[in-house]
């Protein structure tokens, strides 16, 4: 799926468990960082850049969006990107 106004090339995962929803998006092939949030005050890094604070963004946004117990967020971005784009696309396939 072509994202933002440069139009990169946006591969888009969900999957949904019965103990968690697993998010990936990727520009890149690769899942990048590894984040979990759970309904516990609970984000954590599992891999990546932990100075990296628009993966803890995506997912705290997700996560609100959602509506699930647990969420497991893959992410890898070439460049910034519209948020509320990317949101809307992630909603638009968990349904």
């Amino acid at each position: 799926m072509l994202v933002g106004s440069d139009r990169i090339n946006t591969q888009f995962v969900v999957t949904k468990y019965s103990n968690m929803t697993f998010v990936l998006i990727t520009q890149t092939g690769k899942m990048g960082s590894l984040l979990r949030a759970t309904k516990k005050p609970t984000e954590e890094y599992l891999l990546g850049d932990r100075t990296d604070l628009v993966p803890m963004v995506y997912l705290t946004e997700l996560f609100d969006r959602l509506k699930v117990d647990e969420l497991l967020l893959g992410l890898s971005l070439k460049q910034e990107q519209d948020i509320n784009e990317i949101m809307d696309i992630v909603l638009q396939l968990e349904i």
